[in-house]
């Protein structure tokens, strides 16, 4: 039989069969098995009588409640010295099961597998639990690594030990990252735990993934205006600006003679004009310039197409992407 070792008594039976009609006795005891006496049940003996007719009769075993996590434990008990001309039956040894009710050290695992957060929250408390148990101090190694993430860059790499009071069933370390001025994709941290102690076992999920989302925008590159002008003979500076946002550094190609673009001749009216216009993080604005060539005609207001194209960094092309410089001649 099972007994919580809660309980303050086990109470056994002993039955009496094959016949009733005299007064008998029987002496039992109990002996260790893999329960302690003094420890977890006290010691018992005595002598059981049986009264003419009487088939069943029970005794106690006091068991001593504690508070360790511990296996199951047993207790044996035996019959021996049948007396008034009765005999032992089959079985005269019996196992008595003292089970276990303190629960232990527990399992340890984190909170949650996944998370996400800005970028721009450069702590990001994550919670360590211990369940199915919280008796005695056990402790829990952390790290911060791996992903897909930059260590140092995207976010500051750690690494500890949880200590868990006795009791305590939640502990919570700090995920520090670092809030760049960037335009990239999100991006992966790892949290692991390791190394149990003092009992404790882990327990899924042992490793977790937080996503930092990126809170930067690179914006888009675009003219100005749609239109500007400039005399022959002089130099026409085009602005070319940045709009919806102005994280990282972004480039874009710039080039004259843009498609359909202008009545002018290049190397007659201007001279060609191409390049790349770089923006750092937080600038908005730069500018290109294009040479407009004198001459001694007299002739009508001419164009010169511009135009933008490859955007990097996580820029975009805004509109107007291309553009008309008007070219204003000054002869009598």
């Amino acid at each position: 039989m099972s007994q919580g070792e809660d309980y303050p008594t086990a109470t056994l039976t002993v039955v009496r069969t094959g016949g009733l009609g005299e007064g008998v006795t029987v002496d039992y005891a109990t002996t260790d098995g893999t329960a302690v006496q003094g420890l977890d049940y006290a010691a018992t003996t005595g002598q059981i009588s049986f009264a003419a007719g009487q088939a069943s009769r029970t005794f106690t075993v006091p068991l001593l409640t504690d508070s360790l996590d511990e296996p199951n434990e047993t207790v044996q008990l035996t019959l021996s010295n049948p007396g008034g001309g009765a005999t032992l039956g089959a079985p005269f040894i019996a196992i008595l099961t003292l089970v276990d009710d303190d629960p232990g050290p527990g399992h340890l695992r984190f909170a949650t597998a996944a998370l996400a957060r800005s970028e721009k929250l450069t702590r990001v408390a994550f919670s360590v639990r211990r369940t199915a148990g919280s008796t005695g101090p056990v402790s829990i190694a952390y790290a911060v690594s791996g992903g897909t993430a930059t260590a140092g860059a995207d976010y500051l790499p750690a690494s500890d030990t949880l200590d868990f009071a006795s009791g305590q069933t939640s502990r919570t370390f700090i995920l520090t990252l670092v809030n760049d001025t960037l335009d990239e994709p999100s991006e992966t941290v790892e949290l692991t735990l390791s190394s149990p102690a003092g009992g404790a076992t882990l327990e899924g999920p042992t490793v977790a993934t937080v996503t930092i989302v990126d809170d930067d925008v690179a914006g888009q590159v675009q003219f100005a205006a749609v239109a500007t002008a400039g005399a022959e003979g002089a130099t026409a500076t085009v602005t070319v600006t940045r709009k919806g946002g102005s994280a990282s550094g972004v480039s874009v190609t710039y080039a004259t003679g843009a498609t359909g673009g202008g009545s002018a001749t290049a190397g007659v009216d201007y001279t060609s004009a191409a390049g790349t216009l770089a923006f750092g993080p937080g600038q908005t604005t730069t500018t290109f310039t294009v040479a407009l060539l004198p001459d001694a005609l007299v002739e009508g207001t001419e164009t010169i197409g511009l135009s933008l194209s490859a955007p990097t960094g996580g820029a975009a092309l805004g509109s107007p992407a291309q553009a008309t410089l008007y070219l204003i001649d000054n002869d009598p």
